[in-house]
């Protein structure tokens, strides 16, 4: 279903809560109160906010994003990271974590294009975006690799099979998400 672009009112939000965790993310500047639950728990909450916009209001607070979009990739993302955060090894995924926070710049660069902003202010997020999601990429199979090999992940039954979910959502950023990101950013780039 094709989505009506959201009203700057509702978009001011999302922004807000994006660049707080992505400047946090990059500057540690609030480390002692925004610890990991609470960032996760702002992502979920803008993630369920935005996907609400969409589906009650049917507006996209993200530039271009169809409900399929919402439903694919915030919903299914939220519930994934209650499961990770709760039953997740986390001491062994801390580079993954950090490139959950800083790809949001993706969200970041789609709220500008709703915003109407100018170009030249969205080329240089755009690029951030595409490296974000190659490490994030990178990340989630390293780390889950090392994860699988450890010695705790051998001995405990109960989160053996956790590393299906960033294996998987590895696969959907390398082969679904990137591709995208990469003819937007240079679409962008070479369109005056």
């Amino acid at each position: 279903m094709k989505l009506t672009i959201a009203k700057n009112k509702f978009c001011y939000i999302s922004l807000f809560i994006y660049l707080l965790l992505f400047i946090e993310e990059k500057l540690k500047i609030f480390n002692n109160c925004l610890n990991l639950k609470i960032k996760l728990y702002l992502l979920i909450f803008n993630y369920l906010y935005e996907t609400f916009i969409a589906v009650y209001y049917k507006q996209s607070i993200l530039y271009k994003w169809n409900l399929r979009n919402y439903y694919e990739h915030h919903l299914i993302s939220s519930l994934v990271m209650c499961i990770g955060y709760n039953y997740g090894p986390l001491k062994y995924y801390e580079k993954m974590i950090k490139y959950i926070f800083l790809i949001n710049i993706n969200e970041i660069t789609r709220i500008l294009q709703t915003l109407q902003m100018n170009k030249k202010y969205i080329y240089l997020p755009s690029i951030l975006g595409v490296y974000y999601c190659i490490k994030l990429s990178y990340y989630e199979l390293y780390e889950s690799y090392i994860y699988y090999k450890s010695k705790e992940n051998q001995e405990n039954n109960i989160n053996k099979n956790i590393i299906i979910f960033p294996l998987l959502f590895s696969f959907y950023h390398i082969f679904i998400v990137l591709p995208v990101l990469i003819k937007k950013t240079l679409k962008l780039l070479f369109i005056v």
